[in-house]
């Protein structure tokens, strides 16, 4: 280990205990689960967007991947059994000092530790669940890809991607991705409390009508009051598929066909 990736492991692990201290305190005051609300999706599908949407109301606070190793109110993959994992989401949400607390979880940081979103609310079962996916999981895979080559996870305002980065598509990685995607949510599909209470929005909705999603949907489904939402957040990448693809001819019938597109009806 580097001298700088010490020092990185050590801030983390400082501003982790710091902010497990602030929850316990909070923790002691504030009733579990009253208005919880979780942010479930597969990652790259607009979730900061929804998030940053939501932060913005009044009474509302969501953090963020509060099962993401790498961040200080994240938790560790290593060492920690299913049931701890649950209590670090229930202590995550009884810490936030707002009427409507909430988290984000991603499908693959769940399957990691063991867990699906059934075991999620039968811990919860209280909660609101928001399962995020994006129509296009073609658009989805070449996002993630784009993130990573850039190392630009979040759009904010003055933030793109560099407009002249492209990448190559390799098709079997494209639809192993696809298939995990859809296995997530068509396990979702079978679960028969998910009818009661979950509200399932696609990126393309939120991105195109984001007003109207919440007047219409959003706001009733949270038992909140009519609202005028607004975001920070920008698109990262504003270019068609075949201006970043450089094989796109190649797999041109795979990034159009319905393998690569769903939508869900709840």
């Amino acid at each position: 280990m580097t001298a700088r990736m010490s020092i990185l492991t050590g801030s983390l692990l400082a501003r982790r205990l710091a902010h497990r201290a602030k929850m316990l305190r909070r923790g002691w005051s504030r009733p579990a689960g009253q208005h919880a609300i979780v942010v479930l999706s597969a990652g790259r599908d607009g979730s900061n967007l929804l998030v940053d949407y939501l932060n913005n109301l009044d009474s509302v606070q969501i953090v963020g991947e509060v099962l993401n190793p790498a961040l200080p109110y994240g938790l560790r993959e290593r060492w920690i059994s299913p049931a701890a994992t649950l209590r670090h989401v229930r202590r995550s949400l009884r810490a936030i000092p707002a009427p409507h607390a909430g988290v984000k979880i991603h499908f693959a940081q769940l399957r990691a530790r063991g867990l699906t979103a059934d075991h999620l609310h039968q811990a919860l079962p209280e909660a609101r669940l928001i399962i995020l996916y994006r129509q296009s999981i073609a658009d989805q895979f070449v996002s993630l890809k784009l993130a990573v080559a850039s190392g630009q996870w979040v759009g904010a305002a003055g933030r793109t991607q560099p407009r002249d980065l492209t990448l190559r598509i390799d098709e079997q990685e494209l639809l192993d991705y696809c298939r995990t995607i859809r296995g997530y949510y068509e396990q979702l599909c079978d679960q028969p409390w998910v009818p009661a209470c979950s509200l399932w929005l696609s990126y393309e909705q939120l991105s195109r009508e984001a007003q109207a999603i919440f007047s219409e949907r959003v706001l009733p489904f949270l038992g909140l009051p009519a609202a005028e939402v607004r975001t920070r957040m920008v698109k990262q990448n504003t270019r068609d598929l075949p201006q970043v693809v450089e094989n796109y001819h190649q797999v041109k019938d795979l990034l159009t066909g319905e393998l690569t597109h769903h939508t869900y009806l709840f």
